[in-house]
């Protein structure tokens, strides 16, 4: 990804948050709110450090981790 698609990324994260923010501020979300920032703001981070050429983990890998003894002890009470 170039400096425009990173550039891109931010002004799409800036406009969600004059559209997304206003109305949670008016409905009093402000849990909502600080979740929602803090999600985007990640986002925002792990999308610059990809396209920086940064190695990132897969999160698939550690949901598969930690669900293979589950699967395992699964497998053999259904057998």
């Amino acid at each position: 990804m170039s400096f425009a698609g990173v550039v891109f990324v931010i002004l799409l994260a800036v406009v969600l948050c004059f559209h997304d923010i206003p109305e949670m501020k008016k409905q009093k979300l402000y849990r909502d709110i600080t979740v929602y920032v803090t999600a985007l703001i990640l986002g925002i981070v792990f999308t610059v450090l990809e396209a920086g050429g940064a190695k990132l983990p897969n999160p698939a890998d550690v949901v598969a981790a930690v669900c293979s003894p589950v699967v395992s002890m699964l497998k053999g009470v259904l057998e």
